[in-house]
């Protein structure tokens, strides 16, 4: 299970070990996120990695104003795993169970859409939530997520009973 960058963490782990992962949950999946956030990175912004070595992104989800640090190590490290989205198809070969809210204004549900199209997998399903945001928070979210993984949960066990 993973959410955000958790479910970008996620794909490369099913490419990596796909003997280990059984099944995926992705929520608002943000594969290659630092990507895009290093390519919309004003030059202000590139200036201060070099200058300082990172950067702060405010964040809407804390009630005090509060920032985000992304280091010029992490986009320098995660230059070695993005490229998912440029690559013809995604190789995880697992049950893919995407979610992405409609309303999530920091990463688009276009883009678990895009990433469903590139998985080379018949198992991947999107299920877009309408009024949902980034976080998937609300009651009726857990309870559409908690029933998401009870359905890769009996996939995997009817596989192994196969």
């Amino acid at each position: 299970v993973g959410s955000s960058m958790g479910a970008w963490i996620g794909l490369h782990l099913a490419i990596r070990r796909p003997d280990q992962i059984v099944g995926l949950l992705g929520i608002a999946a943000a594969p290659d996120f630092l990507h895009d956030l290093y390519e919309s990175s004003t030059p202000v912004q590139r200036r201060g990695w070099i200058d300082t070595g990172v950067v702060h992104f405010a964040t809407k989800y804390n009630s005090d104003p509060c920032t985000y640090p992304f280091t010029w190590k992490l986009i320098q490290d995660a230059r070695d795993n993005w490229g998912l989205m440029g690559a013809p198809f995604i190789p995880v070969c697992c049950p893919i169970r995407l979610l992405h809210g409609q309303c999530d204004d920091d990463i688009s549900w276009k883009k678990s859409a895009a990433l469903v199209e590139k998985l080379g997998n018949d198992k991947a399903t999107l299920t877009l939530v309408k009024s949902g945001d980034h976080r998937l928070s609300r009651p009726e979210d857990i309870a559409l997520i908690l029933a998401s993984l009870d359905d890769l949960i009996v996939l995997h066990k009817n596989s192994a009973n196969i």
